[in-house]
């Protein structure tokens, strides 16, 4: 199973989750949280992320992944939680999206 990444675009003012939920704290449902459709596991990760940081965000469903990360890369939305595949590393390696935090109950092997 692959552990799930907090994502946000390469031109995010966040540099860690606490920038993140510090800013969400201070801006109630200014920023938004783009998923891959109602019920998936963007969506329900993000909204149980929310109600443990106890932050007020918009959530921003689209019909699927792809349409989503696009957004994302495109700074339309300003965050994405997604599973860390090989895509997303290469992303990440290229400097295309930046990973504020990875969601696993372990470390990963390097």
């Amino acid at each position: 199973m692959l552990p799930l990444v907090l994502l946000v675009p390469k031109s995010s003012p966040y540099k860690t989750a606490d920038d993140l939920i510090a800013a969400a704290k201070a801006t109630p449902k200014k920023i938004n949280f783009g998923n891959a459709g109602v019920g998936s596991t963007s969506h329900l990760i993000a909204a149980l992320f929310e109600a443990k940081a106890r932050i007020d965000v918009t959530q921003v469903s689209y019909k699927g992944a792809a349409p989503a990360n696009q957004d994302l890369m495109g700074s339309q939305v300003d965050i994405f939680l997604a599973p860390f595949g090989k895509a997303y590393e290469e992303l990440q390696k290229q400097g295309k999206l930046k990973v504020l935090a990875m969601l696993n109950s372990e470390r990963l092997e390097s």
